[in-house]
């Protein structure tokens, strides 16, 4: 589950665009309270870490047809997010690495958007790696 698809396409190409909340509570070291990641797929929730501690979510994707991947963000959590993947080809199924590691205490949040971008007509599938 995600919070939103769109879908929109011009002469060449169709995009689909899929968001997901991304949240992190950063904690300082002297902080006494457990430390916990969430298992939730609808949400990237790093949970509470503290400052400096890394975490690492993933998103499985699995596609039939070739498409190219780009992954942004948003929200003061967009500073925090690192992906380990991004603006590449898919066909098949993969693991989408998203890494982030606080250097500040605070409660970050935002949204991470996965934009898969395919070809309109297949004689054209080349185009995937110009763009």
């Amino acid at each position: 589950m995600v919070l939103a698809q769109e879908r929109t396409e011009n002469l060449f190409f169709i995009y689909e665009t899929f968001s997901y909340p991304a949240k992190i509570n950063v904690l300082e070291k002297n902080q006494n309270i457990e430390i916990g990641i969430s298992g939730d797929t609808w949400i990237l929730d790093f949970g509470q870490i503290y400052v400096g501690m890394g975490s690492r979510k993933y998103i499985n994707i699995t596609v039939n047809e070739e498409y190219k991947v780009i992954l942004k963000s948003s929200g003061n959590i967009s500073s925090l997010i690192k992906f380990e993947k991004n603006n590449f080809i898919l066909k098949g199924q993969t693991e989408i690495p998203i890494y982030i590691e606080p250097k500040k205490p605070g409660y970050y949040t935002g949204e991470v958007k996965i934009l898969f971008k395919k070809i309109k007509y297949p004689f054209l599938n080349w185009l995937l790696k110009c763009v």
